[in-house]
């Protein structure tokens, strides 16, 4: 959360300006990252992006876009985007949860564990135990 960070601190250096590059079901992509990268007066940018025919997203023609410094908000309009546009978790989140921790940031522990709830999150760890580290505060 930037809003606990010096600005000195070491953590800025997460703060990139690709922080999540995401592509849901018929191209629609998300990307979130923070600009200008690793400045402590920066913001998050997210956007919803459409596919451009070409294999790739219409980056100069976001679908929607926030710009925030608030993390809850960048999380909530992630959400909202993806319920409308995504597929729904599935009951053996293993991909999902390989996905979303492939380098392990120190950020995706608490953000799963605040945005599933408690009954979610125990059915996940009952199908795959293993995953119950992520869900630890």
């Amino acid at each position: 959360d930037p809003a606990t960070l010096a600005p000195d601190d070491e953590g800025w250096g997460w703060f990139t300006q690709l922080l999540v590059l995401a592509e849901g079901p018929g191209g629609v992509g998300l990307e979130i990252g923070w600009l200008p990268d690793g400045d402590p007066t920066g913001r998050f940018v997210a956007s919803l992006l459409a596919a451009d025919g070409a294999g790739g997203f219409d980056w100069d023609a976001p679908m929607e876009r926030i710009e925030t410094r608030d993390v809850p908000e960048v999380l909530d309009a992630a959400l909202g985007w993806a319920a409308r546009y995504a597929e729904p978790i599935p009951d053996d989140p293993r991909a999902l949860l390989q996905r979303l921790t492939a380098h392990h940031p120190p950020w995706i522990a608490p953000t799963l564990t605040r945005l599933l709830t408690a009954e979610r999150r125990a059915a996940m760890t009952e199908v795959a135990p293993e995953l119950a580290p992520y869900f630890a505060l």
